[in-house]
């Protein structure tokens, strides 16, 4: 997130599985575990990551699934499926 963009209610943010090594850039894993979510609260914690050196802040959501939309949905196909004709 750019430096001067803060976090508020209403902004939609995704949790994605990954991994960082000190000084370089996160790496996301394959096909990985991740999740969208639109943030109800966020609340500055007045405290900063001693890693990073960036603010930390307490996050406040709506379960996925209640009552937002889907981002994305991915086609599916069944191997097991024989064509007719």
């Amino acid at each position: 997130m750019p430096p001067e963009r803060t976090l508020s209610a209403g902004d939609t943010i995704i949790f994605a599985l990954g991994y960082s090594l000190a000084g370089q850039e996160t790496s996301y894993v394959k096909s990985g575990d991740s999740v969208c979510v639109s943030l109800t609260e966020v609340v500055d914690a007045g405290a900063t990551d001693p890693a990073t050196g960036q603010a930390l802040f307490r996050l406040s959501w709506n379960p996925p699934g209640n009552g937002e939309p889907p981002i994305a949905k991915r086609a599916v196909k069944d191997r097991n499926t024989r064509g007719t004709g």
